[in-house]
């Protein structure tokens, strides 16, 4: 691996995708058989999952496959965009309108 601090911060996030690819695709398999939010919500956490797979594999020395690039740059962006977006359609509803709180 790497003998170097900041090495070791690499391989800890490229080590972090595991357990994030099974709560995002657990999510979304259930946003897309529930349809308890929008189906491309879902969809997108797929693709959040998938980037979180690469990055999971991520130990190439340098380009798009090295830690310091797809697990840092490309990954948790995608992450955080996935939680607003499914932020917001909690906020939202189903019906596209502020809910008021409880009924």
């Amino acid at each position: 691996m790497s003998r170097s601090p900041a090495g070791h911060v690499f391989v800890s996030a490229t080590l972090s995708a595991f357990p994030t690819i099974v709560s995002v695709v657990a999510f979304s398999l259930l946003i897309v058989r529930t349809g308890a939010f929008a189906r491309w919500v879902g969809w997108f956490g797929f693709v959040v999952g998938f980037a979180h797979l690469l990055a999971a594999g991520a130990f190439a020395q340098d380009g798009f496959f090295s830690p310091s690039v797809v697990s840092v740059f490309v990954a948790p962006p995608l992450y955080f965009l996935w939680i607003l977006i499914l932020s917001v359609a909690l906020l939202l509803g189903r019906s596209g309108k502020p809910s008021s709180g409880m009924k």
